[in-house]
């Protein structure tokens, strides 16, 4: 009978903070699930230049989730147990912030300006110069001699589009490319080679 108090005793106490904490912690865990889809996205090959914005938006909604966290936990002072949960769940999301921060600040280079000198000098293409150039989309409208005029010749000419390409390689997998009609650009994007 004794063992069955203490035990009840401590379902009492420990019940409350436990569900607490598996509640809280599956919410949590779902935020990242989402925050890690929408944001690596674009580590993947076929990079989209939109999608780095979502590491951005990630990396501050995961420091706001972790705020509040911090702020609940010093709300619950009388509280020991709560606290403790909220503290702990607060020390993993920081550890999953600092992660996100790492690629926020380790791509805080990922646009750059259009520099002729660097890029002609170049074999594979700056690519944050093609983001920039992709993100702009001024080559739209300009003619085949145009791009060229200020890209050069450019690595390949497809013929699988109407009137061809120009693809400019900036690293192993991934190209800036134009697309022509009527000798004009029709599209400019980023393609990744298989």
């Amino acid at each position: 009978m004794h063992m069955q108090t203490k035990i009840v005793e401590l379902f009492k106490k420990y019940a409350g903070p436990l569900l607490c904490l598996l509640t809280v912690g599956f919410i949590d865990y779902c935020f990242y699930i989402i925050f890690l889809f929408s944001a690596f996205g674009f580590l993947t090959c076929g990079e989209d230049v939109k999608e780095w914005h979502n590491v951005l938006t990630s990396f501050i909604m995961a420091s706001a989730l972790c705020a509040l966290q911090i702020f609940i936990a010093y709300l619950l002072k009388r509280h020991r147990l709560y606290r403790i949960v909220f503290w702990c769940l607060s020390a993993v999301n920081l550890l999953f912030v600092i992660y996100l921060g790492t690629f926020v600040f380790n791509y805080s280079h990922y646009y750059k300006e259009f520099d002729k000198s660097v890029w002609s000098k170049s074999a594979d293409k700056p690519m944050a110069m093609a983001r920039t150039m992709y993100e702009d989309q001024g080559y739209l409208g300009k003619t085949r001699e145009q791009v060229i005029a200020d890209l050069g010749e450019g690595d390949k000419t497809w013929r699988a589009t109407e009137g061809g390409a120009l693809y400019y390689q900036t690293d192993r997998y991934v190209a800036l490319v134009f697309e022509f009609k009527d000798d004009k650009v029709a599209k400019c994007l980023i393609y990744c080679e298989d």
